[in-house]
């Protein structure tokens, strides 16, 4: 039960921020622009498919999972007491919540209404990019950085540094998709035929990255790695 404490201060964070409210308001109302204006492109030629909703899916996935990462960062109150394995699971439970949550807000209208082409492919994709957005903020948590850093690093990282290395040199098509967490998004969106990766690499680099959160935060250093805010 105390894996559930990070996830209630997240809660309650987001109750007491105007913010986020403005937030989900806004990706709440997402899918009314998509339908009005977000069908046509610049040329006013159809968008294919719910492209639309695959980019404010990704968009809401990464908000919930940027504060979820900011709130693990200001609850080393409650972490402190814990063992690496139920701190670790504290953390990855907010994250995982985080970025469903918001997706969950962003999509229940579009859903509810029957206005996705294709509900499953877009739920499995916003899973994906879930979990994926949790193993890049579990290893984010695990690194040792100024405290207030790990939230914008993590939207900085899987958004504008993944579309940017995405395929350019070695560097790119190596850390681009471990960065991008959108890549099973933009993969699916509008059934495109892209360069879809095969779901085998997928998850190898979903488990790589796994593997480096457990290990940042289940190895020698980790009992220290939280201290108490004074």
């Amino acid at each position: 039960m105390r894996s559930l404490g990070v996830l209630s201060i997240l809660l309650a964070d987001l109750r007491r921020s105007p913010v986020a409210w403005v937030v989900l308001v806004g990706l709440s109302l997402a899918w009314l622009v998509w339908v009005e204006v977000g069908t046509y492109g610049i040329a006013t030629t159809r968008i294919r498919g719910d492209a639309a909703l695959y980019e404010v899916a990704f968009l809401a996935g990464l908000t919930g999972a940027a504060l979820a990462t900011a709130t693990c960062e200001r609850s080393t109150w409650w972490l402190q007491p814990q063992g690496p394995p139920e701190r670790l699971r504290s953390q990855a439970l907010a994250l995982l919540v985080g970025a469903a949550g918001f997706q969950a807000v962003s999509l229940a209208a579009p859903l509810a209404l029957g206005l996705v082409a294709d509900p499953a492919t877009l739920l499995a994709g916003s899973l994906a990019a879930d979990l994926h957005l949790t193993a890049l903020g579990l290893v984010a948590l695990g690194l040792p950085a100024p405290a207030g850093v790990r939230a914008p690093a993590l939207v900085l990282l899987a958004w504008p540094v993944a579309a940017v290395l995405d395929g350019v040199g070695v560097v790119g098509r190596v850390l681009g998709p471990v960065l991008g967490a959108g890549r099973h998004l933009r993969s699916l969106e509008g059934g495109a035929d892209t360069t879809r990766s095969p779901h085998l690499a997928d998850i190898m680099i979903l488990a790589g990255l796994a593997t480096a959160a457990v290990l940042l935060h289940t190895g020698p250093r980790a009992r220290h790695a939280v201290r108490h805010p004074r």
